[in-house]
């Protein structure tokens, strides 16, 4: 063997190993790479998938936030929906055919997801809308109520009143709540139960009357004559008699025999009352004549007058003799309240009555000691006197005559402050209807 060949042969023996070494990194260098692609590969499905994961994390929140309350999560969920299944679809995609039973899987979870959404916000719905019915039902039953209650109150109130007045007591007071028919009912009720409450007043007034009536034609019958008889013989011994110690019981029993004569005419004035003959009068003539008999009387008792009666006022419709015996009345008791001196104030003036009505309003006012509260009602009823010698007649007598002229005749007083008595006569206007007066306290 030549050298030559020597040294090829040694030389290739030196280059096989080379190649050897190269052709073994070539085939690493190549697997490496494979390697390193399916790795790179992995990593983008596993990127992906957190994608998803974070898109279905993303839709439950969405689900918490509107169990805890916040409504505007609910309009959410749909773009959660659209971006769980564009990253699902993506990661999909890219899945070998043996993994694809694993988005199968993340498929099914996701369904899962939407039917607990579905139900979360369908539950929450029939919540929203039961609770709207729970609570028409509520503001219905609240309505029906007060609607019954405003309707069975007032008709309660009027059957038991219904029951008082039926029982007999026409005092009991009806007071109206409301403006619709009920109120009507119970307005026409309650006019309906004065109306009784007058009869019967003027019904108990009449029985009274006709019993006064029959006693004072006995009495007048079985004391007049007698109380005459004695009356002259008393005046008959004053002549006889003299001096003035002898005349004094004389003058005694005439006063007393006068005092019986005037309570006898008081009970047949008041029962057996003469017929109302209207005519036209001026207020001051009518005032005049009433002071005119009380001169002597205001300068015993130190009391000062003072008359108020403009002569620009109206005639008044009313029976002279009748009135003017109704205001010497009532100056009467004004004087007999100040027997130790005072003032006596008379003043009128025009004041319109009930309905409008044109009407003089005249104000007899003393500076007595006043009259109690709780007697102030039962002033003018018959027969009622705070005086031993009264008869209790006087101002029953007098209302008399100023109703009967269409008046009214009403007492203000206060204890320490006097007694004003109010006297309302409606004004001369021909032949008209006597008009009532309306209250004038």
């Amino acid at each position: 063997m030549t050298l030559q060949r020597k040294l090829l042969l040694g030389f290739s023996l030196m280059v096989i190993p080379a190649l050897l070494v190269g052709v073994q990194a070539i085939r690493t260098n190549a697997l490496v790479r494979g390697t390193l692609q399916s790795l790179g590969e992995r990593l983008a499905r596993s990127r992906t998938y957190a994608e998803v994961e974070d898109a279905m994390f993303n839709q439950t929140q969405v689900i918490w936030r509107y169990l805890s309350g916040d409504p505007a999560a609910k309009k959410e969920f749909p773009l959660t929906e659209q971006v769980v299944a564009f990253w699902l679809d993506r990661w999909t995609a890219g899945l070998p055919p043996d993994e694809l039973k694993l988005a199968d899987g993340v498929r099914g979870i996701e369904t899962d997801i939407r039917a607990v959404a579905g139900r979360v916000f369908m539950d929450a719905e029939r919540r929203v809308l039961w609770g709207i019915i729970a609570l028409a039902l509520a503001a219905g039953l609240l309505a029906s109520w007060l609607i019954s209650r405003s309707l069975a109150r007032p008709l309660n109130e009027l059957r038991h009143a219904m029951a008082v007045v039926g029982a007999g007591d026409l005092d009991h007071a009806i007071e109206p709540r409301s403006s619709d028919e009920i109120g009507d009912l119970a307005r026409a009720f309650a006019q309906m139960t004065e109306r009784l409450r007058q009869s019967r007043a003027q019904l108990v007034q009449s029985e009274k009357l006709a019993s006064i009536g029959q006693m004072a034609a006995g009495v007048a019958h079985g004391l007049r004559n007698p109380l005459a008889s004695l009356r002259a013989a008393a005046q008959l011994a004053q002549h006889r008699v003299e001096g003035a110690a002898a005349r004094e019981p004389l003058n005694a029993i005439i006063e007393q025999v006068d005092r019986l004569d005037h309570r006898i005419a008081h009970l047949l004035t008041f029962s057996r009352p003469a017929p109302f003959r209207p005519l036209r009068e001026s207020v001051r003539t009518l005032v005049d004549g009433a002071v005119s008999g009380f001169a002597d009387l205001l300068r015993q008792r130190r009391v000062d007058l003072a008359v108020a009666v403009p002569p620009t006022l109206r005639e008044i419709r009313v029976d002279p003799m009748r009135l003017e015996q109704a205001l010497t009345e009532i100056i009467s008791n004004a004087l007999d309240a100040m027997s130790d001196g005072g003032r006596l104030e008379i003043a009128a003036q025009s004041q319109s009555g009930e309905g409008g009505a044109d009407g003089v309003l005249l104000e007899i006012t003393d500076s007595g000691p006043g009259i109690a509260a709780e007697i102030l009602p039962n002033l003018c009823e018959p027969f009622f006197t705070t005086r031993p010698e009264g008869t209790g007649l006087g101002l029953a007598i007098a209302k008399r005559y100023v109703e009967e002229t269409g008046g009214r005749l009403d007492i203000v007083s206060r204890i320490g402050h006097g007694t004003t008595v109010r006297i309302w006569l409606p004004v001369a206007s021909g032949e008209a209807v006597q008009t009532p007066a309306r209250s004038l306290s």
